[in-house]
């Protein structure tokens, strides 16, 4: 079972909405150009350790052992940003290959969610930012002004034929998230684990 949490420099799917990934300060306007943003998000290495993670798992698969990786990545998955969701949630129209969730699936593993869950329109399972009833609004979001929800959380499994298979998948958290400076209820028809006590975190 491999933790990750990468990265979280060069967080570069906030550049089409207009917000620097590093400062998290409103830039002039959006960027738009896919290669740029595939430039700056490579400038966070996140690819280099998810890619360290990859060589290491092949050793423990070697041995017939089950890999799991899951965490946050900080950075959205490819399957989430295609021609069906290019003009929603301030993708401006782009289609871009984030590169973490090309190695892993192009190594063979599965994202759970996707597995269940195809359809990124109507189920997108945003995992950031959520609601917290304990914090300040203005440190739930890094980005005031945008629709900057995404889907960064992952749990990814490489299929062992009979020994592993996928039952579901849900997510853990509040159902609330935060677009625009604004909490809003669920809008989509993703399915919660609420938390009936206090959550630790501004994750789901």
């Amino acid at each position: 079972l491999y933790s990750a949490h990468l990265d979280w420099m060069n967080c570069s799917y906030y550049l089409p909405r207009g917000y620097d990934g590093c400062t998290w300060k409103k830039m002039k306007q959006p960027v738009v150009d896919v290669d740029s943003i595939l430039a700056d998000n490579k400038a966070s290495f996140r690819d280099d350790e998810v890619r360290a993670i990859v060589e290491d798992a092949r050793k423990e698969r070697e041995h017939g052992r089950i890999v799991m990786i899951g965490g946050d990545f900080n950075e959205p998955s490819h399957l989430d940003w295609q021609a069906d969701t290019k003009d929603i949630r301030e993708h401006r129209g782009m289609v871009v290959n984030w590169d973490c969730s090309k190695i892993l699936i192009e190594d063979g593993y599965k994202d759970t969610f996707r597995e269940i869950y195809p359809n990124p329109v109507i189920y997108p399972g945003f995992t950031f930012p959520t609601n917290n009833i304990e914090v300040d609004l203005k440190k739930l979001t890094w980005a005031p002004e945008a629709d900057d929800r995404e889907r960064i959380d992952f749990i990814y499994y490489y299929p062992m034929n009979s020994i592993l298979s996928l039952k579901n998948c849900i997510l853990v958290g509040p159902s609330e998230t935060v677009v625009r400076g604004i909490i809003i209820e669920n809008d989509s028809k993703d399915k919660f684990l609420t938390p009936s006590c206090v959550w630790p975190t501004d994750h789901k």
